[in-house]
């Protein structure tokens, strides 16, 4: 009699315990992001414990759901905070995929599958025009430009997005927690869509190594600097943050130095340079202001970039640059090798259009 009193005790704990476990290891925080390579898409995803790095996927339309399987590896990453939480960073590249061919996908291993994705892949070659949307500032709270941004991605309104620092606010509060709250509140976006990002100032805690570890850029520097080609641009990614947390050391600022002035002579190659003749930066912080906005435009954070990377601008012809206050974000449309439309979206006016554009380049 005694043993029947107690085994609901004892299954209600057993299945907890078995929750807890499933938990663990099912997959959160989906995103894609692009290698640089047309033919490729990397998958990023997080679980609590160690299970193998795997997507399936497919053609859609296909005959068979999810009958290509690709593999990758998984990292231990410790947050700084006290608690020192344990995380696995899931990262698997899809390899010799279709141009502008739609894939369907889910992430995982048998201890547990994530809900099914979808992405195109991109286009090959510098003749055609890519959608970006493009902006920074974003919390996991009042988050108001995600909603919107989620109905454009299944309108199929972008290919790209950039995300230009300060993630969450911030990627390392309550021990990460807040990290992880963002990054499933995103995967609405990135798991449909390459999310391709840099540091800003609220990634700085424990040397960037939220920011380090759950994105997967191309190149070999964990995202703080990259570049890639997009149709007809050359994007250029930066840390504008390595020149005001130097008690990190001051190498970064001289590797990345040296890095840039590399990939802008190979980018200003005239044969690099007619086949893609818009180069463009993004960055957290500007390198010029034209207004005296006490909090965008403090003059040691805008001069500060001024100084150091302006050198290289005069050396490479005319360029531009802007960046936008407003909270909302950007649409960008790289329409040819001369037109590029721009139209500023507003939060705070429920989505108007605020200010609409066009940049147009005299020659190639």
């Amino acid at each position: 009699m005694l043993v029947l009193e107690y085994l609901p005790v004892l299954l209600v704990a057993v299945s907890l315990g078995q929750s807890a476990v499933l938990d663990k290891v099912q997959p959160e925080q989906v995103h894609l992001s692009y290698t640089g390579d047309p033919l490729s898409m990397t998958v990023t995803w997080t679980t609590f414990a160690p299970t193998p790095s795997v997507v399936k996927y497919s053609t859609v339309p296909g005959p068979l759901l999810f009958n290509i399987s690709a593999y990758g590896n998984a990292t231990q990453f410790v947050d700084g905070g006290f608690m020192k939480r344990k995380m696995f960073i899931h990262r698997v590249t899809l390899k010799n995929l279709t141009p502008t061919q739609r894939y369907v996908y889910h992430c995982g291993s048998d201890f547990g599958w994530s809900p099914q994705f979808y992405f195109r892949a991109m286009q090959t070659g510098s003749s055609w025009g890519p959608r970006l949307a493009v902006f920074g500032d974003m919390g996991n709270e009042n988050a108001q430009s995600l909603p919107r941004l989620q109905k454009e991605t299944q309108m199929d309104m972008y290919d790209v997005i950039l995300h230009v620092g300060d993630f969450a606010y911030d990627l390392d509060k309550d021990n990460a927690q807040i990290g992880d709250k963002f990054m499933r509140q995103v995967e609405s976006v990135a798991a449909y869509l390459p999310y391709m990002t840099c540091p800003g100032n609220h990634e700085e805690a424990y040397n960037f190594s939220n920011y380090r570890n759950r994105f997967s850029m191309p190149g070999t520097t964990e995202g703080l600097w990259y570049s890639w080609n997009l149709g007809p641009a050359h994007i250029i990614s930066l840390s504008t943050e390595v020149y005001f947390f130097i008690n990190y050391g001051k190498e970064l600022l001289a590797e990345q130095y040296r890095w840039l002035q590399k990939d802008l002579e190979e980018a200003n190659k005239p044969s690099n340079r007619l086949e893609r003749p818009w180069i463009i930066t993004m960055g957290h912080r500007p390198m010029y202001c034209s207004n005296f906005d006490k909090d965008d435009c403090l003059q040691h954070d805008t001069v500060g970039c001024n100084e150091r990377l302006d050198p290289f601008f005069p050396l490479h012809r005319e360029w531009s640059a802007l960046r936008i206050e407003d909270y909302g974000y950007t649409r960008i449309h790289i329409a040819n090798k001369t037109h590029i439309h721009l139209q500023q979206v507003s939060d705070d006016q429920n989505g108007e259009i605020v200010d609409d554009f066009w940049l147009i380049k005299d020659k190639r």
